[in-house]
């Protein structure tokens, strides 16, 4: 199913306990503009934009944060919902006690938050740590559709939108708290990524490139783009390794685990075979970046060489045991080149909402 979305949010009003210094705020004017295009449940289709433009600069920075968040949320609660699913859903079972405690250090981390924010109102940094939680609280509101309503730490705490948040700190979590064992396991591998910056010959041009290493579970990609005011692995070296056999996949630049062999031996398990790869490249260089423009591609590397076949869920070793609800069954796409739209100006935002006036929502 492919899809734009373009949506726009005004006449806020909400409220909460918690990170906002105000009680409420009304804004009669339409002050957020979110563009939605849809693309990623296609089985031909492999990436889905989003593009947040806060249009107002003249209402708080905070209240930026939770009218892009809300707007986000309403935009790709359908993707959200598949996200969900297949990466949190299923990771306390058997474990309260483990999420129990996870919980309780939560809540006293956002309460620490809050304190900070309320002591350093000035702060630049402080300030920006407000307006991430508030678009954090926007975009559960949006995602729930409950515009402005009070939501407590332990909501947000065991919220799966904000254990999605955790990602990157849930396997040093679940050591401290000592998880057990559970037959689903999710943001699993060690949670790096890789980078590249490339100066062509005869200086002319440099690449810069970015490698999102994850679960292959964590396939539904978005890109997104937020504006606020305010080869073969045993052919490389770097992947040789005392193992048997005597490299392993997981040293790649663009890694694919999945390509280690099932009954290899390995000093430690992230370099075994597990779930756990290159998901998507996204590139730029100096000419695309002027006009806002990059290339990426979706998937994990492959099709180059027999050695390194099209990750294909249908084939692949991972099939029963990873979660990958409204992914294609193929990850053989071409890259795409994708231009963000330009922040609105006056006369842009003037046009907009002549557009508005002119069409019922």
């Amino acid at each position: 199913m492919n899809s734009t979305r373009s949506t726009s949010l005004g006449n806020l009003a909400h409220s909460w306990h918690g990170f906002c210094s105000l009680s409420s705020f009304i804004s009669k004017n339409y002050f957020v503009h979110t563009y939605y295009t849809l693309s990623l449940w296609s089985q031909h289709k492999q990436w889905a934009f989003l593009e947040v433009d806060v249009i107002s600069s003249k209402i708080p920075h905070y209240l930026q944060g939770y009218a892009a968040g809300f707007a986000e949320g309403r935009a790709t609660r359908d993707l959200i919902d598949m996200h969900i699913m297949n990466t949190v859903t299923g990771y306390c079972d058997g474990a309260k006690h483990f999420c129990d405690e996870l919980a309780e250090f939560i809540e006293d981390n956002l309460k620490w938050m809050e304190t900070e924010i309320k002591e350093h109102p000035e702060d630049e940094y402080w300030q920006q740590v407000n307006l991430t939680v508030n678009q954090l609280f926007g975009l559960i509101h949006g995602y729930e559709n409950t515009l402005g309503a009070q939501i407590n730490y332990r909501e947000i705490a065991v919220h799966p939108i904000f254990m999605i948040q955790l990602a990157g700190d849930l396997e040093d979590l679940a050591m401290k708290f000592k998880k057990p064992e559970n037959p689903k396991k999710v943001f699993s591998g060690p949670g790096h990524c890789s980078a590249l910056v490339k100066l062509l010959p005869k200086n002319e041009d440099i690449l810069f490139s970015h490698v999102t290493w994850s679960s292959y579970s964590t396939m539904l990609r978005i890109n997104k783009k937020y504006s606020f005011k305010t080869g073969d692995p045993g052919q490389d070296p770097l992947s040789k390794c005392d193992c048997n056999p005597p490299y392993s996949a997981t040293n790649a630049i663009a890694s694919r685990a999945d390509l280690n062999p099932i009954n290899g031996t390995y000093p430690f398990r992230s370099l075994s075979f597990h779930d756990l790869g290159a998901i998507d490249v996204k590139v730029t260089n100096s000419r695309l970046i002027n006009t806002l423009q990059f290339t990426a591609v979706s998937g994990p590397p492959g099709g180059v060489t027999k050695d390194v076949p099209i990750f294909d869920w249908r084939t692949n070793p991972l099939r029963k045991k990873v979660p990958h609800f409204g992914q294609p069954d193929k990850f053989n796409f071409a890259p795409v080149t994708y231009k963000w739209r330009k922040t609105y100006t006056p006369s842009r935002l003037q046009r907009f909402k002549q557009y508005l006036s002119e069409r019922a929502f």
